[in-house]
């Protein structure tokens, strides 16, 4: 019976992660056959080689990388272009209730010129014409 120990390197620890993207069955694949690799080798120490190599054996593909910035831009553009042609489609199969409304909206009439200015001086009270003065109210039901 052997008492010898195995260790991984930490860049094959990240490697593992990297291509297992955390999956505890695809973390033991990788690692039985890292290992298996690692003892036909006599290797006290499994590598980020050694986890590349186990990969390659289970047909495993590197994670892609993500994308920069260019491709980011690329991936923008292309849907404000699409999101345009689609504006102009929807204008385009529209355009008869859109001209309308913009006849109507160019025929409306202009909104009154401003707030009204108020006058510094009261208005004067109208006197009452001249003539018969009728008498004034008293009070109701009786005499005055």
């Amino acid at each position: 019976m052997s008492t010898s120990r195995v260790e991984f390197a930490d860049e094959a620890i990240a490697r593992l992660f990297a291509l297992s993207a955390g999956s505890p069955r695809m973390i033991n694949l990788l690692c039985d056959a890292a290992m298996t690799r690692g003892q036909a080798a006599s290797a006290g120490v499994i590598d980020a080689g050694l986890i590349d190599a186990a990969a390659g054996d289970l047909g495993l593909e590197p994670p892609r990388q993500r994308a920069g910035l260019l491709s980011s831009l690329l991936i923008a553009a292309g849907l404000l272009l699409l999101m345009l042609t689609g504006a102009a489609a929807a204008l385009y199969v529209s355009r008869d209730a859109v001209s309308r409304t913009i006849r109507q909206w160019e025929n409306m009439p202009l909104p009154p010129g401003g707030p009204v200015r108020r006058l510094t001086v009261p208005i004067a009270t109208i006197p009452p014409p001249p003539g018969d003065v009728p008498p004034p109210l008293g009070p109701p039901g009786g005499s005055p």
